[in-house]
């Protein structure tokens, strides 16, 4: 998969994204757990990842996620995207109240 390919699906992913005054809602295809995609080249994509690969015009680097400022998962607004590790994303959601921590009791 080339920035090339990605550079070629943004009409694609234009057409089915709502731009609102904040977020950009994505009315295509999700996940299970909500997530946008889209299939390119055969291959399904998280739509946050193209668009942050696409704003920083790199791949993502090892073990890195798109993180959403705005913790809404629909929101595909270049603006409200940040690489970041996971943790440091699970970390930020729990700052924000969005996830709470389990406890080790929890996992009993």
């Amino acid at each position: 998969m080339t920035l090339a390919d990605l550079r070629a699906a943004v009409p694609r992913i234009t057409a089915k994204t709502e731009q609102t005054d904040t977020c950009w809602l994505w009315h295509g295809a999700t996940s299970g757990a909500g997530r946008p995609y889209i299939k390119i080249g055969g291959k399904a994509l998280l739509v946050s990842r193209v668009v942050l690969v696409l704003k920083l015009g790199r791949l993502l680097r090892r073990g890195k996620v798109a993180a959403h400022d705005c913790d809404n998962p629909r929101c595909v607004n270049p603006d409200h995207l940040r690489e970041d590790s996971y943790t440091g994303n699970l970390y930020a959601a729990y700052g924000r109240g969005r996830r709470k921590p389990k406890t080790l009791m929890e996992g009993a």
